[in-house]
């Protein structure tokens, strides 16, 4: 969806795709918490490095919950991991949804360079520089990502690892729990490109 707002509206499409995002987020944590309690707590009590993430977030408080929303864990992973801890109130979860929406910038950034691109009168009417300025921007956007989302995952693996107040195999797996979310998300959607 960042991709088609920053497509249809460039980097301004950033102030509807922010708040949006927020929106969306809590109604999904909502929707998680209220409707789909029991199912979630069902899923999540079977899964040590799940209830071990929990115990990290749940001890740890706000700021630990910030940086795993930061991170780059898919967001339904992420919805449905704070609506299963009950001691994350919605309004904690929405004030660390607030400071995951700068990272949205980038991602709507390189689609509107990428919907320059696809413009043919816009393409046309592009001098050399500016196509190779816009190509450039693209391809750095795109690394710039990459490269914001793996140093962010492996500094909240690191945070959790190095948390005081809990065990260490407790800190262990919930630095597992958010490795496995990560290869699932990339499991999908090798599965998305393979159909």
């Amino acid at each position: 969806m960042m991709t088609v707002v920053g497509f249809a509206w460039g980097v301004q499409g950033w102030f509807i795709a922010a708040p949006l995002a927020i929106l969306g987020s809590t109604i999904s944590f909502i929707i998680l918490r209220y409707l789909f309690a029991r199912r979630v707590k069902a899923w999540s009590e079977k899964n040590d490095r799940w209830r071990a993430m929990e115990a990290v977030v749940s001890h740890h408080g706000l700021w630990l919950i910030v940086l795993c929303r930061i991170c780059p864990m898919p967001w339904a992973y992420s919805n449905a991991f704070f609506a299963s801890i009950d001691s994350i109130a919605l309004w904690q979860f929405i004030f660390a949804t607030v400071f995951m929406t700068p990272r949205l910038l980038l991602q709507i950034f390189i689609a509107s360079r990428i919907a320059l691109f696809s413009d043919g009168e816009t393409r046309g009417n592009m001098d050399t520089t500016a196509k190779v300025i816009n190509a450039v921007s693209i391809v750095l956007g795109t690394l710039l990502a990459l490269g914001t989302g793996v140093t962010i995952y492996r500094l909240t693996l690191r945070r959790i690892r190095e948390l005081e107040g809990t065990d260490a195999r407790t800190d262990e797996l919930a630095a597992e729990a958010i490795e496995d979310a990560e290869r699932a998300a990339l499991l999908g959607e090798r599965r998305e490109r393979e159909d």
